[in-house]
């Protein structure tokens, strides 16, 4: 939402309209219609936002509050194809140590390739 509310798009539009221009209206403007929403039997990815944040808490309007305030850094849980991949923190089923050394050696490939 950080993009759509930089471009001024959070106040020209409702919560809900802004919710579906980056959900459903998103994924038919890449051709993937059909995406982007929640239906019985859809292939989707969902993320669950906290609403424990100062700026979200006690919503009386959930659509907005995650409209306007939301960021990353509320994102509880999110879900890949019906598998979950990212908890509170973690990024269950993920070797953060060797992932951390990969991109430590591709650091280091991209310095030396620099000269």
């Amino acid at each position: 939402f950080h993009e759509a509310r930089v471009a001024g798009l959070g106040d020209a539009l409702g919560p809900r309209q802004l919710l579906r221009l980056v959900t459903v209206d998103a994924a038919a403007a890449l051709g993937l219609d059909g995406l982007g929403q929640l239906t019985t039997g859809a292939w989707g990815d969902l993320a669950a936002i906290s609403l424990d944040a100062p700026a979200l808490a006690g919503a009386d309007d959930p659509e907005g509050a995650l409209v306007r305030s939301a960021t990353a850094s509320d994102v509880a849980f999110a879900w890949v194809a019906g598998r979950m991949v990212y908890k509170r923190g973690y990024w269950p089923g993920v070797d953060a140590t060797r992932e951390r050394a990969a991109l430590e050696r591709a650091a280091g490939n991209a310095r030396a390739a620099r000269g």
